[in-house]
């Protein structure tokens, strides 16, 4: 096993080894990582066979790695091996004073794990609309809102004007977080990656946005908002979005949370059903930590 500085790891290799994963998850990805921990280093067993980001960071001279926003579910990618997954957990206990990270579902727990939940389609068979969810998109159907896939300029603009309040308001996302959700929206659209609906009503006024991206493996909602009076919108969004990353041959769809139960009630209403993941924490500083998150 190899520790590899972020300015050393070639990313062609890196990129290939997430996509030939088993859970081939976009967060793991080489340009969301620059985007949401530009700092990522990693460790390499072999020729990038197995590999895990390691969202490190220093601060007063103490290294500790935390989960970046916008992006659960790191951990070990590429072939699986359980030495190596044990060898990266022994690197963390001993390279770093705090650790507090997202492992993906396909790591196996033991008794040093917690758990958290995405809710998650693995394919359009699996999409089971509940009376609410049914009763929502016809009151949006009979508004005449009309679901639409907008592009790139456009979209970034959008989110400026419509979502990014929402998100510093009711999500209280901090300057930081905001610009680097900004920065991810671009690195994905550099990708080809991000696709961004949106929903009008008849006189072309905006009722709901929403953003995901997409690797031909791994779709993921990445946050959206509903713009006024609730009419059904995003409802409708979500029952047009999800046959639509199906039909490009999406081997996963993931709601891209769970924790909250009111969003866990929305997911469920599409047949949504939870996966659970792995938390892994290490403490081993002799002050509290809260200092070590205001990077």
């Amino acid at each position: 096993m190899r520790y590899i500085k972020h300015s050393d790891i070639d990313i062609r290799k890196w990129d290939k080894a997430i996509h030939s994963s088993e859970y081939a998850l976009v967060f793991a990805q080489s340009y969301y990582l620059n985007a949401t921990s530009p700092k990522w280093a990693a460790l390499v067993k072999g020729d990038y066979d197995s590999v895990m980001p390691l969202t490190e960071n220093k601060k007063l001279g103490i290294s500790y790695m935390l989960q970046p926003p916008f992006t659960p579910q790191l951990g070990v990618f590429g072939k699986k091996d359980k030495a190596f997954e044990k060898a990266c957990i022994d690197h963390l206990k001993e390279s770093y004073r705090y650790v507090s990270v997202e492992f993906n579902s396909q790591m196996k727990p033991d008794k040093e794990f917690g758990t958290k939940k995405t809710y998650v389609l693995n394919s359009l068979k699996e999409m089971r609309l509940n009376s609410n969810t049914k009763r929502n998109i016809t009151k949006a159907t009979k508004a005449d809102l009309k679901v639409e896939l907008i592009k790139d300029k456009e979209r970034i603009e959008l989110s400026e004007r419509f979502l990014k309040p929402f998100m510093k308001k009711t999500l209280k996302l901090k300057s930081k977080e905001l610009a680097m959700f900004n920065d991810l929206l671009l690195s994905a659209t550099k990708e080809n990656s991000l696709y961004t609906f949106v929903v009008k009503d008849s006189h072309e006024k905006l009722m709901a946005l929403a953003h995901f991206i997409f690797n031909e493996h791994h779709a993921v909602y990445l946050k959206g908002t509903t713009i006024g009076k609730d009419t059904g919108a995003m409802h409708l969004l979500m029952n047009h979005a999800i046959p639509f990353f199906f039909e490009k041959k999406a081997v996963q769809f993931d709601f891209g949370g769970g924790q909250n139960e009111t969003l866990a009630r929305f997911y469920s209403g599409f047949g949504g059903h939870p996966l659970m993941y792995y938390t892994f924490r290490f403490n081993n500083l002799l002050k509290p930590i809260s200092w070590l998150k205001r990077k």
